[in-house]
C-alpha cells in the first residue's frame, strides 16, 4: 500500500500574519509558503517554474491562473471597501457626538437671536378710556 500523507489544519490566523502589503499587493515570502505546504523552499520554487512552464505551453492552465489572480484583486477591494465602510461609519458616531454637543449651543444663539429681532414690549399706556367691569 501507498504511503498516507498527514493532514494538518492551518487556521486563518496563521497564514493572515505571513501575508504582507507591498506596494498595495497582498504576498508571502516563498520561505512561509514552502513552510505552509510543508516542504523545502527550493522544491516550491521548482515547482512553480515548472508549473509556470506548463502554463506558458497549455492557455487552459493560463486561464485558471488568471481567474485566480481576478479572484484575488476582487477580495482585496472588498477588503479596502469594508475598511472605508468602518471609517465612515466612525467618523459618523464622531460628528454625531458633536453636533449633539452644540446642539444646546444653537437652541441658545437662535434664541437670543429672536429676541434681538423681536419689537420692544409696548410700555405706553393705551390712548382712551377704559372701562372697567363691574362699572356699567
Amino acid at each position: 500500500m501507498g504511503e498516507r500523507a498527514e493532514v494538518q489544519v492551518v487556521v486563518g490566523p496563521t497564514i493572515e500574519k505571513r501575508i504582507f502589503v507591498v506596494r498595495d499587493r497582498q504576498v508571502m515570502l516563498d520561505e512561509d509558503l514552502a513552510d505552509l505546504y510543508g516542504v523545502e523552499t527550493r522544491v516550491l520554487v521548482q515547482q512553480v517554474k515548472a508549473m509556470l512552464w506548463r502554463a506558458a505551453q497549455r492557455p487552459g492552465v493560463a486561464v485558471n491562473i488568471e481567474i485566480m489572480r481576478a479572484f484575488v484583486e476582487l477580495r482585496r477591494v472588498a477588503s479596502s471597501f469594508q475598511e472605508l465602510q468602518e471609517r465612515l461609519d466612525q467618523m459618523e458616531m464622531d460628528i454625531g457626538a458633536r453636533l449633539g454637543e452644540h446642539d444646546e449651543q444653537l437652541r441658545q444663539i437662535f434664541e437670543a437671536l429672536r429676541q434681538l429681532i423681536a419689537p420692544p414690549p409696548s410700555t405706553k399706556r393705551p390712548i382712551g378710556f377704559r372701562v372697567r367691569e363691574g362699572d356699567g
